[in-house]
């Protein structure tokens, strides 16, 4: 993964799902043995990356562990 903040990370990821960058995530990362980690993990960093980017959880909750809930939440195409 190329920029996980900033213009660089919403144009890339600008108007796709959760679940797209939750799976290139765990296609990719670690980078030595991708998929390694717990699903736990993975939604826990993607939470953090949404924080980093100002992207906070529509009504304060923790990310869901859910395909179908992730698949239809998208990013924005800039920053907040």
């Amino acid at each position: 993964m190329k920029s996980l903040a900033g213009a660089a990370f919403t144009t890339v990821w600008g108007d796709k799902s959760l679940q797209s960058l939750f799976d290139k995530m765990k296609s990719t990362m670690p980078l030595e043995r991708p998929g390694t980690l717990s699903d736990q993990a993975y939604i826990e960093a993607l939470a953090r990356i949404l924080e980093v980017n100002r992207f906070p959880a529509s009504d304060g909750s923790e990310l869901p562990l859910d395909r179908e809930v992730l698949e239809k939440l998208t990013l924005p195409k800039k920053c907040p």
